[in-house]
């Protein structure tokens, strides 16, 4: 009996008193009091928002241990401070830093995550996020990103020539193979960055990934362009000023782009532009770093929208126009469910409540002091403008709890399984090491 968030023609969104029914995975039915049988498993959301799981769609999640360092930091400042800061990890790094994001962003409502891993040193490296995802229980596109090494740091920063060593392609294709025991859980796809590589290699190694159906997570739209590459499956990031041209292509090929307005706004990528005329369509958000920025979707989507609404109005005052509000709170909701649902070729699947989607759902507290009053005048909107993540009681990914009555669940992590307390332990642990490692940059970078 909780208000269920449906979306209806044209993306738009109802609010109903209904009973969902989850089997296994999936929602089987949506219906006005449900028959309850003797195996059924009853949660009462008489005082409960039952919302899509967000999707987040450009996020790094191995870059937990950074946190703190970035919050005045330029693009060029993080590169050495967070980008680089990789080449310290080591492979039980990365596991921390993917499971420990993950869990935070499941507390905040995010059941879905593009992660493209740009700390891909080797199939070790790689193989770890993979168990700290595994562990977590986050839906997740994991797209391991061909990443270069520093191969010394003093008296001048030298990376590694080889940018895709031979066993990256290797690992990809042994994680192809063992893709039938995520649960569905677990999708793969390729990150990459690497568009100055010549064009039949970068060709390539694109077509290869491409030929097991896997989702490409690129950026680079002129490369793509020209490579005749571009397509629905292209999930490209930022795409700030645009030609005319790329904008055609994006637009006629079906290819989607994921904007991330903290780190954009913050780091010197240039304006938002997720609500531009002509272009919504094919935007989504992401996190992108979360060691800069929280890990919550609603505040990004709430600073993306009032971004946009400022600008929009800021015109109008200076050329003395009428006032008027043209990107929706619904817009920005939007954002996070069925557009993200879209950019990664899930729609059917994903960012929505309806039958025969998987069961990725977020219970909200609709009488909590936040959402008090808004929730029963506009659902939508208590989520958008006046929730927190204090505001999420529990969140469901896959048919199963993974924070339940505002508590997040233990995870079972190399067969022992974990709470919330002791990973803080660990992760507080690890970067105090990172923060020491970071002021000497003394230790040597472990080879593949």
């Amino acid at each position: 009996s909780g208000i269920v968030l449906l979306h209806i023609l044209n993306d738009q969104v109802i609010a109903k008193h209904m009973d969902v029914l989850v089997r296994v995975n999936y929602i089987v039915a949506i219906e006005d009091n449900i028959p309850q049988t003797e195996e059924d498993t009853v949660i009462d959301c008489s005082d409960t928002i039952i919302s899509p799981g967000f999707i987040d769609t450009h996020r790094h999640l191995w870059q937990t241990q950074p946190k703190g360092r970035h919050g005045d930091d330029l693009l060029s400042d993080y590169l050495t401070r967070g980008y680089l800061a990789g080449s310290f990890y080591e492979a039980s790094d990365v596991q921390l830093g993917e499971l420990s994001d993950a869990l935070e962003s499941i507390d905040a409502g995010t059941t879905t995550i593009v992660d493209q891993m740009h700390i891909a040193y080797s199939p070790t490296y790689i193989n770890a996020a993979l168990e700290g995802l595994m562990a977590s229980g986050v839906r997740v596109i994991f797209c391991p990103t061909p990443t270069r090494r520093v191969k010394q740091w003093q008296p001048d920063i030298l990376m590694e020539e080889e940018q895709v060593p031979a066993w990256f392609l290797d690992t990809l294709q042994d994680i192809i193979r063992r893709q039938k025991f995520y649960n569905r859980r677990i999708s793969l796809g390729l990150g990459f960055d690497s568009f100055e590589l010549p064009q039949g290699e970068a060709e390539k190694i694109f077509l290869q990934m491409a030929n097991e159906n896997l989702y490409p997570a690129f950026d680079a739209v002129s490369s793509l362009s020209k490579y005749m590459l571009m397509g629905p499956d292209i999930l490209l990031s930022h795409c700030h000023e645009m030609t005319s041209e790329e904008k055609s292509s994006i637009l006629a090929t079906g290819a989607h782009i994921s904007s991330t307005p903290s780190t954009e706004l913050q780091m010197g990528l240039g304006e938002p532009i997720c609500f531009a005329d002509g272009m919504a369509k094919v935007y989504s958000l992401g996190v992108d770093c979360h060691a800069a920025t929280s890990s919550s979707l609603v505040a990004e989507a709430r600073l993306a929208l009032q971004f946009a609404r400022g600008q929009r109005n800021q015109s109008a005052i200076d050329t003395k126009s009428t006032l008027s509000i043209k990107d929706k709170t619904i817009d920005a909701f939007n954002l996070i469910t069925i557009k993200g649902a879209q950019a990664i070729g899930l729609r059917d699947k994903v960012g929505s409540i309806a039958v025969g989607t998987y069961a990725d759902l977020v219970f909200w507290d609709k009488i909590s002091l936040g959402m008090l009053a808004a929730a029963e005048h506009d659902p939508v909107a208590a989520i958008m403008h006046h929730s927190s993540s204090r505001d999420v009681e529990s969140v469901m990914v896959n048919g199963t709890f993974r924070k339940h009555d505002g508590i997040l669940l233990p995870v079972d992590l190399a067969g022992k399984p974990r709470n919330g307390k002791a990973l803080r332990e660990k992760y507080l642990k690890v970067g105090q090491e990172l923060k020491s490692l970071l002021r000497t940059k003394n230790r040597p970078c472990k080879k593949s």
